[in-house]
């Protein structure tokens, strides 16, 4: 499968990542996090390179702008997820195939089964980036240069921006098989 992003040039520009945390709102539990996914040495899931994060942070003065001098309900920008090592790419495109698995009844060691298998993997892989380590094809997580979010009100919570039990982020990825 061709992603939209395999036509860009990828040119490492060296900027670190930066944390999130004290500048927008991050939504905890972390949902990989909590799955077990390997991050590894209390390395934070709420980075983001300065240049993509400097954009987010534009964005959320703007959103707050239009909402608050509108007379509207005041918004922000809730953070689900950003930055992500390969190796939590891996675990996650996993859980996922396991967990579509597991809804539809599949064994995955049943032979038989292997066609619906192959388009739970394809299905999956609509929706996730796969754990390349090509670095000319880098999931865009991996780099710190995608971000997952959603608004939130002034209570903090996520709106319901109309994709129901599928978008539903607590549902679909902390669930048990």
């Amino acid at each position: 499968m061709q992603r939209p992003w395999h036509s860009v040039s990828i040119d490492d520009c060296g900027e670190s990542l930066r944390p999130l945390r004290s500048v927008v709102t991050c939504l905890e539990p972390h949902p990989y996090v909590s799955l077990g996914a390997p991050y590894g040495n209390g390395a934070d899931p709420f980075c983001l390179r300065q240049g993509v994060r400097s954009r987010l942070l534009a964005a959320q003065v703007h959103l707050q702008g239009i909402t608050t001098g509108g007379g509207l309900q005041p918004l922000r920008l809730g953070i689900f997820d950003a930055w992500r090592p390969v190796s939590v790419q891996a675990f996650m495109v996993n859980h996922a195939i396991e967990q579509e698995c597991a809804r539809q009844g599949i064994n995955t060691d049943d032979s038989d089964q292997l066609n619906r298998l192959e388009n739970v993997r394809s299905e999956v892989a609509r929706f996730w980036a796969p754990p390349s380590t090509d670095l000319l094809i880098p999931p865009p997580h991996s780099t710190g240069a995608a971000v997952d979010l959603t608004l939130i009100d002034a209570q903090g919570s996520p709106l319901d921006m109309g994709g129901g039990d599928r978008c539903d982020w607590t549902r679909v990825f902390t669930a048990s098989p």
